[in-house]
């Protein structure tokens, strides 16, 4: 038998007390609690992160569904919420709808989607709702969000997805999460793609220094790569979090620059000691079959 303070806690723990109010057949007298409190218990009922949308019509929509972790797999679907707490009344319906865009995380899994979101032409009226953004991208979305091309070595190109994240002027958080990189869409990246693309042509194939052409590169580098391309778009955003597969050395790391970098806007010089444009420099004309 499980103790109780792993039956009690996490997802467990929100299972065994649904039950027992269900069994108890007692009600909880949630409007007798602050507005804060019940705006609190909103969110958990409806879960961690949302998924918007948008419509046909170019109108954001609220899609239904949401994940309960920030540790949500991009690809995979997210968990549903239970609807029925819009059902309750109106006061509710209100103050949930408002807690569900104004008080969770917006969560994007295609630099595409996000596009579409931030751009729509019908956004939510009356409703702070782009304050906590979380990004879940595979490396081939990262790598087209912020412009990074491999073709024929490393460099920026155009970006006009990332420089989005500086037309909100709410955002107050991002959080940046790099899935596992054994994952099957992981699998999938720029280099795979440049073979893919190239191994039947003649050029290729006589060419000695794309026999040994790794297609599946260093995983904790092309995360290092994908935060200094970023950099410049995301410096201004008061609080950026790294997470997911990143190495605890590197989250440090980059955690220091864009803490400091932030603090120190206004100023004209940085104690990180990070210098972007050299370091860019020093990277660009990277080959592709390096």
């Amino acid at each position: 038998m499980r103790e109780p303070k792993y039956i009690l806690s996490g997802e467990s723990g929100i299972r065994t007390q649904r039950k027992w109010w269900n069994r108890n057949g007692r009600h909880f007298p949630i409007m007798k609690l602050p507005l804060e409190m019940r705006n609190i218990i909103y969110q958990h009922v409806l879960g961690g992160n949302m998924y918007p949308d948008t419509s046909s019509t170019g109108a954001v929509r609220f899609s239904g569904e949401f994940a309960k972790t920030s540790d949500h797999k991009a690809g995979s679907r997210a968990w549903r919420p239970d609807g029925k707490i819009f059902l309750v009344s109106k006061q509710v319906r209100q103050e949930a709808w408002k807690a569900a865009w104004e008080g969770t995380w917006k969560h994007f899994i295609t630099s595409g989607n996000f596009e579409a979101v931030v751009q729509s032409s019908n956004p939510p009226s009356g409703f702070n709702w782009l304050t906590h953004i979380q990004l879940n991208l595979e490396q081939n979305e990262w790598f087209r969000l912020f412009g990074i091309a491999i073709d024929p070595f490393l460099h920026a190109i155009d970006a006009p997805r990332a420089l989005l994240l500086g037309s909100i002027p709410t955002l107050k958080a991002l959080e940046m999460y790099f899935p596992d990189p054994h994952s099957l869409p992981a699998l999938v990246n720029s280099w795979k793609e440049y073979i893919w693309d190239n191994e039947h042509q003649d050029w290729f194939k006589n060419d000695l220094k794309y026999k040994g052409m790794r297609d599946v590169p260093c995983y904790n580098v092309i995360t290092d790569w994908i935060i200094l391309f970023g950099f410049p778009f995301i410096k201004h955003i008061p609080n950026v979090l790294l997470r997911g597969f990143i190495k605890p050395r590197m989250r440090m790391k980059w955690s220091r620059i864009l803490d400091v970098e932030y603090r120190e806007r206004k100023y004209d010089y940085r104690s990180h000691g990070f210098d972007y444009e050299q370091t860019i420099r020093s990277l660009e004309h990277w080959p592709v079959f390096a």
